[in-house]
């Protein structure tokens, strides 16, 4: 345990002391700070405005931190072989990949709180408040990026920076269209009250059954589905969050990233490194 929180901590300052997450706090302030001049358009929306691009501005830039840090940085030194500086010490490959994965969630954790606050400090002289909704909103960002996280450590593990970068970028964006996707191709008999063109209503019928619909499926059940820890409307609409679906949400999120991160270790492990 002394090795991984060693290996936690490393990757937590190293990270720090490339000014990334600076520049992002940097950043979103004056996101933020734009919102508030932008939300002059929105009159009596100005709360609901600016939570909702902070909200969004959390998990923007959280995904850039993960993508520079966790997709292109760590792909980068195991195709290099610079990772064999830090695995000629007394450590397991396994020690290596969970530290940097609990490092990396270290760094996100800090990022959410810290733009949380600056959204605070930003909505309190509008007439904005902290509440369970915000905190919740903040808390499933949080979980996100972390998925994410495990994603991109899995990714690096299998390809390229580049590549790995790519599949992260398509595995964040298709995590937040899993729900839909999964209603789509579970509408059956349904699709002609949907009312879409012929064209589209033949493409439709096709993943009813059949490969197509099991592939759709399957890719369903693996890709993180981001509308369990998708909080945003709540704390924009002021709707207070049922605990039962914030627990739900929280234990999904932290068992996807262990399955994740326990395939980065499998195929890590078995890696040649020479």
């Amino acid at each position: 345990m002394k090795v991984i929180s060693a290996i936690a901590t490393h990757s937590f300052r190293e990270i720090l002391g490339t000014r990334i997450l600076y520049s992002i706090i940097a950043y979103a302030a004056l996101v933020m700070l734009f919102a508030i001049l932008a939300s002059q358009w929105t009159i009596g929306e100005e709360v609901r405005f600016i939570t909702d691009m902070g909200l969004g501005a959390m998990l923007f830039l959280g995904l850039v931190l993960v993508i520079t840090r966790g997709a292109v940085t760590l792909s980068r030194e195991i195709e290099k072989k610079t990772v064999l500086v830090m695995l000629a010490r007394p450590i397991h490959r396994w020690q290596f990949v969970v530290g940097n994965f609990l490092g990396m969630g270290l760094v996100l954790l800090l990022l959410v709180f810290s733009l949380l606050l600056v959204l605070v400090l930003i909505l309190l002289p509008m007439g904005g408040a902290v509440s369970w909704p915000l905190l919740g909103a903040a808390w499933g960002v949080f979980l996100e990026l972390l998925m994410i996280s495990a994603v991109a450590l899995l990714a690096s593990n299998l390809s390229s920076p580049v590549l790995a970068t790519l599949i992260t970028l398509l595995v964040f964006l298709a995590g937040h269209m899993a729900s839909n996707l999964h209603v789509w191709i579970s509408q059956a008999g349904d699709l002609k009250d949907l009312h879409l063109p012929e064209s589209m209503l033949q493409v439709a019928q096709a993943y009813q059954s059949g490969p197509a619909h099991w592939f759709l499926q399957a890719a369903y059940y693996l890709l993180p589905n981001m509308a369990h820890v998708n909080f945003k409307m709540n704390a924009a609409d002021a709707i207070s969050i049922p605990g039962a679906r914030l627990v739900a949400g929280t234990v999904y999120a932290f068992v996807y990233s262990i399955i994740a991160t326990w395939i980065s270790i499998a195929i890590f492990g078995r890696r040649d490194m020479r």
